[in-house]
């Protein structure tokens, strides 16, 4: 039997996809389950046509991203939340961007603890701990 790792990361899938790729890394091996992350891209913007208005612009992978109105991404991080994922790391757009206002007003209201990476060129990446 293998051991499992402290920590499996799944990058940028839908909420089958991980609950799918959960299962599978919890079948293969015994003993405790690890905490799973998951590294997303994430395009949020006050309504939902902005949100996709603005992914056809940058040619955003949709597959790989989470694109919708602030609401809708709240939501669908509470449903990974909910599969048992317990760490996020989101890419999002630009420094001072909409993205990074979103992410911060989550942050500064107590909804997600975050632990900044720091910015990648054009964005930045946050990690996001579940406090669930």
């Amino acid at each position: 039997m293998s051991e499992l790792p402290e920590l499996h990361v799944v990058h940028g899938a839908s909420l089958a996809h991980v609950a799918h790729e959960m299962a599978a890394v919890r079948a293969c091996c015994g003993g405790p389950s690890p905490e799973f992350g998951l590294r997303l891209q994430v395009l949020a913007r006050p309504t939902s046509a902005q949100a996709w208005a603005d992914a056809d612009l940058l040619a955003l992978s949709r597959a790989e991203s989470l694109i919708g109105s602030y609401d809708e991404v709240v939501e669908t991080l509470s449903e990974y939340a909910d599969l048992g994922v317990s760490r996020l790391e989101l890419v999002w757009g630009t420094p001072d961007g909409p993205d990074h206002h979103f992410f911060s007003r989550l942050a500064g209201q107590g909804l997600m603890p975050q632990h900044d990476n720091g910015s990648q060129v054009g964005g930045g990446a946050t990690t996001f701990v579940q406090s669930r």
